[in-house]
């Protein structure tokens, strides 16, 4: 049997589409319109930050293929836009996905300036796929890439929020490909930086792990925005389907004299069950490092590891947690666990630097970033 075809103009383009009748757009109009506009240009009568997606540019957070165009109208992308995967039903869905995917240009072209996302004064965030990690074969569906003004990027895994991978580039140039804005969509995203840690056999960094139980809570992504200098995450801890308390992570960039830091603020709310926190360190263990020192700049114990002949920058770490942590910062180790304890609210302070010696007095700006 011969599927129905109709005529529809796409970006000016006379198109035989796919027969979807009037419910694709009666389930826009009654569900989608009020953010997105009767026209799906991001212009409706909701005041909504930020602005909605204007769907007839084909450039979606999350890609445009139809398995992408579902997930996000099933899961919503938070903070503004709810899921409707318990609102719709299967064949609702599935017809809103085919008008949604009539409103994009038949074929998306966009230029490097388009694609390509820079670095600027303030923090930039970019959603979308990830590249599979190492010895997997499928992209992670959905990421989101933290750009910070003084060169690096950060790259999260949102459906379990995670950062996975740390990378330099240039302070001003580009830190981000969107190849999904191409085609028809379904690529991940291109970092285009240089991992801080080339060598990172994998570890999430920030994982949270209840005592005596070898299984890590989940962290729901509920809010991302940018304050200032500051990127805010917002997260929910679950054990399953239950809900232990929150998690807040603030990220921002530092700069140094001759070089530049990363400090990220945890703090974990009302989480009883939570008994420590793993941090992945694998920075210090470059293949380059012949000189590893443990220093002290005005009460911060920070960790220096690098070459003393500068072939390569010396990487700073420096954690510090609500009591005296127990560490495994030793050669060949990679992990930091901190003591969480039974408190409404425990912080973890965590940086990474690139400086270019082993020169302390550079590093004063660090213990001044803890105390802000």
């Amino acid at each position: 049997m011969t599927r129905p075809t109709c005529l529809g103009l796409v970006a000016g383009v006379v198109l035989a589409l796919p027969c979807i009748g009037q419910d694709g757009r009666e389930v826009f109009l009654r569900n989608c319109a009020t953010c997105h506009g009767q026209g799906g240009q991001g212009d409706g009568p909701t005041p909504v930050v930020p602005r909605p997606r204007d769907l007839t540019s084909g450039k979606f957070s999350f890609g445009t293929t139809p398995e992408a165009v579902e997930k996000t109208i099933r899961g919503g992308i938070a903070p503004a836009m709810p899921g409707f995967g318990e609102v719709l039903r299967d064949d609702e869905v599935t017809a809103l996905v085919a008008y949604v995917r009539s409103l994009m240009p038949q074929t998306l072209e966009a230029s490097p300036d388009e694609s390509r996302v820079r670095l600027g004064r303030f923090p930039r965030l970019v959603r979308g796929q990830l590249p599979a990690r190492p010895g997997e074969a499928v992209p992670l569906p959905r990421g989101l890439v933290v750009g910070l003004p003084h060169g690096f990027c950060l790259e999260y895994r949102t459906d379990d929020l995670r950062l996975l991978r740390t990378f330099t580039c240039p302070p001003g140039e580009a830190f981000v490909d969107r190849a999904d804005w191409r085609g028809r969509g379904g690529q991940p995203l291109a970092l285009l930086g240089e991992p801080l840690d080339p060598h990172n056999s994998g570890m999430f960094e920030g994982s949270a792990r209840i005592t005596g139980i070898d299984v890590d809570l989940q962290l729901r992504l509920r809010e991302s925005a940018i304050d200032g200098d500051t990127v805010h995450l917002s997260a929910d801890l679950m054990d399953g389907a239950v809900k232990l308390g929150r998690w807040e992570e603030q990220v921002r960039s530092l700069e140094l004299d001759g070089g530049r830091a990363i400090h990220r603020r945890i703090e974990i709310h009302d989480a009883d069950t939570v008994r420590s926190l793993r941090i992945a360190t694998a920075g210090l263990r470059l293949l380059n490092v012949t000189r590893r020192e443990r220093t002290t700049v005005r009460g911060l114990e920070l960790f220096l590891a690098g070459s003393p002949d500068g072939e390569a920058p010396v990487e700073v770490l420096a954690v510090r947690g609500p009591r005296s942590m127990k560490t495994s910062l030793r050669e060949g180790a990679g992990i930091a666990v901190v003591p969480i304890g039974d408190r409404p609210i425990t912080r973890v302070d965590v940086i990474r630097a690139r400086v270019p010696n082993f020169d302390t007095d550079r590093l004063e700006p660090l213990a001044e970033g803890f105390d802000r």
